[in-house]
C-alpha cells in the first residue's frame, strides 16, 4: 500500500552558494586571484554575523583555456592560452531575514556567481511526522477493509 501526506510550514534556514571565477595566463596566478577574491567574500560574509563554522568550501577547480584554432607546432595539440580558477562556498544562514544582506555582501566583495539559494527547515522531524500521520489516516479505511478480508480467509 502506498500513500501520500503533506505538511507545510515556513522555512527557518537558508543555504546560499557563492562562486567566483578568475582567469590568468598562468595557473598559479588564476588561483591566486580567485583566492584573493574569495577571502574578501569570506570577510564580508563574516562581517554580517555569520559564524565561520557556517561557511564551507564546496568546490574548487582549475582548468586550462585553449586558444581557438591554434595548435602547438610540435605536438599538433591545442595550445593552452591561459587558466580559469573557480571557488564555491556554501553559507548556512540561520536567520531568514539575513539572506538578502549575505547575498549583497558576497556580491559586493566580488562573488560573480550566486549558484544557489535553498530555503529549508533546521529540524523537519515534526513536519515529516505530521505528513506520515496524514498519510496513515488517509488509508485507515482501506487498511480496515484489507484486515477484514484477510481475517475471513
Amino acid at each position: 500500500m502506498t500513500g501520500h501526506g503533506e505538511s507545510a510550514t515556513k522555512p527557518d534556514q537558508a543555504i546560499v552558494r557563492f562562486g567566483t571565477t578568475a582567469q590568468a595566463d598562468q595557473a598559479a596566478e588564476a588561483q591566486r586571484l580567485v583566492n584573493q577574491t574569495m577571502q574578501l567574500i569570506l570577510d564580508r560574509i563574516k562581517a554580517t554575523g555569520i559564524p565561520a563554522e557556517h561557511i564551507t568550501t564546496v568546490g574548487l577547480s582549475l582548468s586550462p583555456l585553449y586558444a581557438d584554432g591554434k595548435y602547438s607546432s610540435s605536438t599538433k595539440a591545442p595550445r593552452v592560452a591561459g587558466y580559469r580558477a573557480h571557488n564555491t562556498v556554501q553559507v548556512q544562514v540561520d536567520d531568514i531575514e539575513q539572506v538578502g544582506g549575505v547575498l549583497d555582501a558576497g556580491v559586493a566583495a566580488g562573488a560573480n556567481q550566486i549558484e544557489d539559494v535553498t530555503f529549508q527547515l533546521k529540524n523537519d522531524t515534526p513536519q515529516r511526522q505530521e505528513a506520515f500521520e496524514r498519510q496513515w489516516q488517509e488509508h485507515a479505511p482501506r487498511r480496515k477493509r484489507l484486515l477484514r478480508r484477510w481475517a475471513c480467509n
